[in-house]
């Protein structure tokens, strides 16, 4: 097992540390760890918390931009201790781009829905311009900001049923435990490297319209 030196005196394996102090641990296996699985997984705990947040303050950001909402999301990451950037070069200007320290590579393309072709459009910037693919930039994300009448779930059902009739070669879905009804993933072949690449397709609830009497006071 993989020994971690705090100083020349002290040396932990991971699992000590992570009973002694998980939040050093999480910062090592974010930043250090050479398994693809592992980066990704804490990556999609990290990216789960901050759209929460985003999501329980819909009421000041309904109105931003795409590119103010990536760069919160950014600026998130960097504090988590990743090397994120917004709008960075990958072959083209890519939304959100994520590294750890070994190189481990994830990105985002972010999509304020206002119908499907511009979701198709930004899933080809994904797969098609920005990806290559590899072992070790083997997944990608789909961030679909929502405030369309029409709910988040409804949104993400419709953009599943309409990608999966692409026909995209090697084309595989699953469902995703961590946002039921809000998420799903896809797999498909990939044409650079001919790799499975796995997209996570995320709904992110920013609608922000209350019918409630406080509310309209408010507005008036």
């Amino acid at each position: 097992m993989k020994r971690v030196a705090l100083d020349e005196n002290v040396a932990f394996t991971l699992k000590q540390l992570r009973a002694l102090s998980p939040e050093l641990a999480a910062a090592l296996d974010r930043g250090y760890t050479e398994r693809y699985d592992f980066f990704v997984d804490n990556l999609y705990d990290d990216l789960d918390e901050v759209m929460q947040i985003i999501e329980k303050g819909r009421d000041v950001r309904a109105t931003d931009s795409e590119d103010r909402t990536s760069e919160e999301i950014v600026s998130y990451l960097l504090g988590r201790g990743y090397d994120a950037s917004a709008n960075s070069h990958q072959s083209g200007h890519c939304d959100i781009t994520v590294q750890n320290k070994v190189g481990l590579l994830w990105l985002g393309e972010a999509k304020k829905h206002s119908d499907y072709d511009y979701l198709w459009k930004g899933f080809n910037q994904l797969a098609t311009r920005y990806s290559t693919g590899t072992s070790t930039s083997a997944a990608g994300g789909m961030l679909i900001y929502i405030r369309t009448q029409k709910p988040g779930s409804e949104v993400i059902s419709e953009w599943r049923e309409r990608l999966k009739d692409q026909a995209l070669p090697s084309y595989a879905e699953s469902d995703c435990s961590r946002r039921p009804g809000l998420s799903f993933y896809s797999e498909h072949k990939h044409e650079v490297s001919g790799l499975q690449y796995k997209i996570r397709h995320m709904g992110i609830l920013m609608k922000f319209e209350p019918k409630d009497d406080g509310a309209k006071l408010k507005k008036s």
